[in-house]
């Protein structure tokens, strides 16, 4: 596998950064449900392909691990959905 490896695709810097742009504007660019799922889990991919996931995860490792499960768990279960713990209720 580690020679197949390249990295993140740049299609995900590109989501990277669009998303983390509009979040960084402040209340009015403020993301929807589904972009902030997205930008959890690009931003997981993208610390796991620099070897920088540990400090991703800090403060708070396993609330951080559990946002990128279920970012990657919608992704699974198809493109835009948002996890119910997400809008305040259960996943499932």
């Amino acid at each position: 596998m580690t020679e197949t490896w390249r990295g993140i695709y740049p299609i995900t810097s590109f989501v990277l950064e669009a998303l983390g742009r509009k979040r960084d504007a402040g209340p009015a660019g403020a993301l929807t449900g589904r972009e902030q799922v997205l930008l959890i889990a690009v931003e997981f991919w993208a610390a796991a392909a620099h070897g920088t996931l540990h400090k991703h995860l800090q403060p708070e490792p396993q609330t951080r691990l559990l946002e990128a499960q279920l970012a990657f768990w919608c992704d699974r279960r198809g493109a835009g959905r948002e996890p119910a713990a997400r809008r305040g209720g259960r996943a499932g």
